[in-house]
């Protein structure tokens, strides 16, 4: 998110899909417009690194409130759960392994809206989660 970091960590970087290619002129097609000086970081899916950054994300949300929710929704990418973990739903079942007994909804999308950097933007094969609690 900023070419200013000199070490970067997990969720220093907005991940966009290569959508195309052209070897014999040098062209790399992504789907964003890299601004000039723009840090470009190669990323590959991995499902335990998938694993591991949501139940690490799950347990800093369930820390940070300050009361239980009584409700939550999940919008997980189609290319998650069977795709990426080999088995159906992965990110349900790993919420509700979090937060015990609190009700979820949700669906699968092909693009979620979530925050990085303070910022919402689209993403693709990421699961975003909303979590309700009283106020």
């Amino acid at each position: 998110m900023s070419e200013y970091v000199e070490d970067f960590h997990a969720g220093d970087f907005l991940v966009r899909s290569i959508i195309g290619g052209d070897p014999n002129n040098g062209i790399l097609a992504v789907g964003a417009i890299p601004r000039v000086g723009q840090t470009l970081q190669f990323q590959l899916r991995d499902r335990e690194a998938a694993h591991a950054d949501l139940r690490n994300m799950l347990r800093q949300k369930r820390a940070a409130l300050d009361a239980p929710p009584f409700g939550s929704l999940l919008f997980s990418c189609a290319g998650r759960g069977k795709n990426l973990f080999g088995k159906p739903n992965h990110d349900a079942a790993l919420i509700q392994t979090i937060f015990v007994d609190v009700p979820l909804a949700g669906l699968l999308c092909n693009g979620e809206i979530g925050t990085v950097g303070g910022k919402a933007h689209l993403h693709g094969f990421t699961a975003s989660a909303a979590f309700f609690v009283a106020s």
